[in-house]
């Protein structure tokens, strides 16, 4: 087979990769989208955008697809990424990115139940509850209409025609009591003297009734004197609280008048308050002043939220950015050197991934023949002989790397810079990163074959790799034995999430100081 033929299949076949990878990663969706869609409906859904984050337990799941109205309330309908179960009875929130932005979905488990079926396509989250922010909005209306009710109730009350007439007659009131008690008291004596002759007639009449009961009722009215002072002492009692009521009353009516007037004064001041919060609170919806164009000028809430939108999508993205150190040496079998990698991979999402690395080959690159045509030429430029001049030569021993990778699925396609010139590789990961089969090519503008390395990697113990593969196993010119180069190796892998959160402040670092 032909160096062109094995270019050709080659260069067919990365194209081929690529195309499937542009279908993928655009917008022609070859297979629909997965995942499920439910709906959840809210009092309001303001600042709920399409493409929202829906998350569940603090994990994304989902995002956002529309919003629309249904029966006055705010519709939102999500979709579901696929292998994720939404109880029935699960909790839906409104959360809010940042301090001024758009809103996200977060989805919980109901603690005072057992979690109930999973929720199928197209059905409802029931559960459906605000934000803490819109909710403590709501309370804080039905405070201000409670206020102005009880402003209007001290106004009818306390006001000058309808509070001092009713005042006046509670004091009319009580002086009639007064003069009631003391009448009541004056009767009382001769009550008692009425009392006090009945009962000596009752008494003559016992007597003469039985003699044998006699002595009883001569008790009994021996008795009585003590009960008649009984009675008068707490008669004298009753007149000395009657007046001492009378005093206090007297005394307080001056301070009933001034707690009147300091009420309705307060009352009058609450009404102006109130007054001053209403007008201010008419200009902010107005617009007016700073927080009126913050909060209700659409240009301003726009930019506001944009900025916002992109300051947290900037924190995310350096949340979330990993640093992966790999340092690994292979033993070339055919030449009997070692190559050295000391490598870099920055990943700021699970799917994509920048790759530095510096390469340390101690022989230098790969044996090629560089082959030269002279022609000798006299004195009159008429060519006297030609000769060919065909000789080997390595490559720098000391190359770096810089690729950008895409992960689809298994596979994993790299291109960039590969040892010090152009190239590409796919890597094939059947079972995550325990075992990963690569191809690569570069190095395509040299006089022999391109170099191709096919390599496989075995990870044990989280941090230990072991490789074994073939390197530049087109060109059979490698050594004087002109076999494959073949080489095993071993290496070690660790993050290092120091250097994730410095590159991750790097950026802002950049901006303050601008």
């Amino acid at each position: 087979m032909s160096t062109e033929t094995k270019v050709g299949i080659f260069v067919t076949f990365v194209l081929i990769i690529i195309a499937w990878a542009s279908l993928k990663l655009g917008k022609w969706d070859l297979g629909g989208e997965e995942g499920y869609r439910l709906y959840a409906d809210f009092d309001t859904a303001s600042f709920i955008e399409p493409r929202s984050a829906v998350l569940f337990s603090g994990i994304e799941v989902g995002k956002v697809l529309r919003t629309e109205l249904v029966g006055g309330k705010g519709r939102v309908w999500m979709r579901i990424e696929p292998g994720v179960e939404i109880p029935e009875n699960a909790i839906i929130w409104q959360r809010l990115q940042g301090f001024v932005g758009v809103k996200y979905l977060e989805i919980a488990l109901n603690r005072e139940e057992p979690p109930g079926r999973p929720l199928r396509d197209g059905e409802a989250i029931r559960d459906a509850r605000l934000s803490p922010i819109d909710s403590a909005s709501e309370n804080l209306d039905a405070v201000t209409r409670n206020v102005e009710q009880l402003t209007e109730s001290l106004n009818e009350t306390f006001s000058q025609e309808k509070g001092g007439r009713a005042l006046n007659e509670t004091l009319i009131n009580l002086n009639k009591l007064t003069l009631t008690l003391m009448k009541t008291l004056e009767g009382r004596d001769r009550q008692i003297e009425t009392i006090m002759k009945s009962l000596e007639t009752f008494s003559t009449n016992m007597s003469e009734f039985s003699t044998e009961n006699r002595k009883i009722f001569e008790e009994s009215v021996a008795r009585l004197p003590d009960l008649s002072r009984r009675i008068d002492a707490m008669t004298a009692e009753l007149q000395r609280m009657t007046e001492r009521v009378a005093r206090l009353l007297d005394a307080n009516v001056e301070n009933l008048d001034e707690t009147a007037r300091s009420a309705r004064e307060s009352s009058e001041e609450l009404h102006r308050t109130l007054s001053a919060v209403a007008e201010m609170t008419e200009r902010i919806e107005a617009g007016e002043g700073t927080i009126g164009r913050l909060l209700y000028d659409d240009e301003t809430v726009d930019l506001l939220h944009d900025t916002m939108r992109g300051v947290n999508e900037f924190v995310q993205r350096a949340r979330t950015l990993r640093a992966y150190f790999r340092v690994r040496s292979e033993y070339l079998q055919a030449t009997g050197d070692a190559k050295s990698y000391f490598s870099l991979r920055l990943q700021p999402r699970p799917d994509k991934f920048y790759l530095l690395e510096l390469l340390d080959s101690p022989a230098g690159g790969p044996l090629r023949e560089r082959t030269t045509h002279s022609t000798l030429l006299d004195a009159d430029g008429e060519p006297i002989s030609e000769y060919t001049q065909i000789e080997e030569v390595t490559t720098d021993s000391l190359r770096f790397s810089f690729q950008f990778g895409k992960r689809l699925g298994p596979f994993t396609l790299r291109g960039g810079l590969i040892e010090s010139s152009g190239g590409l590789g796919i890597d094939y990961e059947p079972w995550g990163d325990t075992l990963v089969f690569s191809l690569e090519g570069f190095d395509f503008g040299a006089a022999t074959n391109p170099h191709l390395k096919a390599t496989t990697r075995l990870r044990l113990f989280q941090h230990i790799d072991l490789v074994a593969g073939a390197d530049d196993f087109i060109n059979r010119e490698l050594s004087d034995l002109g076999d494959v180069d073949f080489f095993v190796g071993a290496g070690i892998f660790f993050e290092d999430r120091d250097l994730s959160a410095l590159l991750g402040l790097a950026p802002l670092a950049t901006l303050s100081s601008q």
